[in-house]
């Protein structure tokens, strides 16, 4: 039995410990480019490191989440509102349900009190009651952006979306995943467009099934970990390759025509059929889910905080030290260094 228990013990240990030493695959093939760029150097294998990226979690929903003073009908307004077709929804509102909407179904109630409201207005004769849903109907436009933000940016969706908890994606990475985040957002962009040019005939199965796909891809916490991945390590290549242009420049090492065609096989075996079309795909899409995030961004006109304002500043290509910025400067580093190797090496670099 007691060598039962060890041999148990011993196994757990040993899964435990692959599970902590194991590494992203992405993370393999750039160490084989940099193991590949460091023997060819010269330079002892480990000397190099790069600093690690501290990410930026998004807000907690309670930070960023607008609280929002809604009016309180008492029993007598309720029964007249008989005439407008209105009771039945002010009592879902009321009930015990109604009481914890999400904040997509709050909007949509929002959006169907409008348009019931504005229909009944054209018709209505009661002068007191017109009165009266006027200043009901002004004082729910005026939240309405509010409602907008709530079920957005201050949703567990969004949440979820943005959540850096999400792994980074693999070398051969299902695209379709991104676009259909992109897809969904665009819906819901379109949607409450569509509200604020006072087309209330909102798709609810529509908007609620887009936010659903867009929780479920996690899709902007995994390219800031993906970029993230990338950056730390083409830091790296970008180091060593630097130190052969040195060599080069100071003529310190002459590189024979057999060692630059290893150089020029190193760069195509280890960057060019590995991780070449991944970065190039990353960067696409990087580029894509910013652009429509940035729309549905500015759709807003609210104080949105600013543990909000750093964690989207990741994003920000305008801003040199923002995540995305790095990103596109390092893969342009890389270009930019084998470019300048090509030029002085006459590597040929644009022949196999």
């Amino acid at each position: 039995m007691k060598l039962y228990r060890l041999y148990f013990t011993l196994i757990i240990a040993l899964v435990m410990f692959a599970g902590c030493s194991s590494k992203h695959p992405v993370e393999n093939l750039f160490d084989d480019y940099n193991n590949a760029l460091q023997r060819f150097a010269g330079i002892k294998t480990g000397s190099l490191s790069s600093s690690l990226t501290q990410l930026i979690s998004y807000p907690e929903r309670r930070y960023i989440r607008i609280p929002i003073d809604e009016q309180r009908i008492d029993l007598s307004d309720f029964l007249t509102f008989k005439k407008c077709n209105l009771q039945e929804l002010i009592a879902i509102r009321n009930n015990a349900m109604g009481k914890v909407m999400l904040p997509s179904q709050q909007l949509l109630y929002e959006v169907e009190f409008i348009s019931r409201t504005k229909k009944c207005l054209t018709n209505l004769e009661d002068k007191e009651l017109k009165q009266q849903l006027k200043t009901i109907l002004v004082a729910k436009l005026a939240n309405l952006n509010k409602f907008f933000w709530n079920a957005t940016f201050g949703s567990k969706e969004f949440e979820n979306l943005f959540s850096v908890s999400a792994s980074a994606y693999k070398i051969n990475y299902d695209k379709s995943s991104i676009a259909q985040t992109i897809v969904s957002l665009n819906v819901v962009i379109k949607i409450l467009e569509e509200i604020k040019q006072e087309n209330y005939s909102v798709s609810e199965e529509s908007f609620e099934n887009s936010l659903r796909l867009i929780a479920a891809g996690k899709v902007g916490g995994k390219l800031l970990q993906t970029i993230r991945l990338v950056i730390e390590n083409l830091v790296i290549t970008n180091s060593l390759l630097q130190q052969i242009i040195d060599n080069v420049s100071r003529e310190s090492i002459v590189y024979e025509p057999e060692q630059r065609k290893l150089l020029k096989d190193l760069f195509y075996e280890n960057y060019v059929q590995r991780l070449q079309s991944y970065i190039s795909l990353l960067s696409s899409d990087l580029d894509r889910f910013q652009l429509t995030i940035n729309d549905l961004y500015f759709f807003f006109e609210i104080n949105h905080g600013n543990q909000f304002s750093l964690f989207l500043n990741q994003y920000n290509n305008n801003d040199q030290k923002s995540l995305t910025n790095r990103f596109k400067t390092v893969i342009n580093d890389h270009t930019n260094y084998w470019r300048k190797l090509d030029q002085n090496l006459d590597l040929d670099l644009t022949r196999k």
